[in-house]
């Protein structure tokens, strides 16, 4: 604002040299700066609702991605809940049961019982002539 004033201050004082007419003319700058000053002030606003309407429609989609996403939470909250649950209940029937690692020990002793143990075979060793023979 200052270097608006000293410009115009300069311009007005180059045409008025008389001294009576200086203080009219400073009466003149105040008027053309105050102007000045108005016109500034109405681009601002101007600006300044433009942005704050665009940032008013960003914060309303924000919340309603925040609350869709809190509905979403909630549901799969209660699904994984329902799941716990319904694995609860059929724990027994499950191998392995509530630990599935051991699931694999209990594959391992049935299959254990249903195929007969039977002694393994050593295998059969094939003997190459030596190099001198040949």
């Amino acid at each position: 604002m200052t270097a608006l004033y000293d410009e115009v201050t300069a311009v007005v004082f180059a045409k008025e040299a008389s001294s009576g007419r200086i203080l009219l003319s400073r009466c003149s700058i105040h008027e053309v700066l105050d102007l000045t000053g108005r016109k500034q002030l109405e681009i601002f606003e101007d600006q300044a609702s433009v942005e704050l309407a665009e940032v008013k429609g960003d914060l309303e989609r924000a919340m309603k991605a925040q609350q869709s996403a809190a509905l979403l939470s909630t549901a799969a909250q209660r699904n994984l809940s329902t799941f716990t649950e319904s694995l609860k209940s059929i724990s027994e029937d499950i191998a392995g049961g509530v630990n599935p690692r051991q699931r694999w020990t209990e594959l391992q002793e049935a299959q254990a019982k249903r195929t007969p143990t039977a002694p393994k075979a050593k295998p059969k060793t094939v003997r190459r002539p030596s190099r001198g023979s040949q």
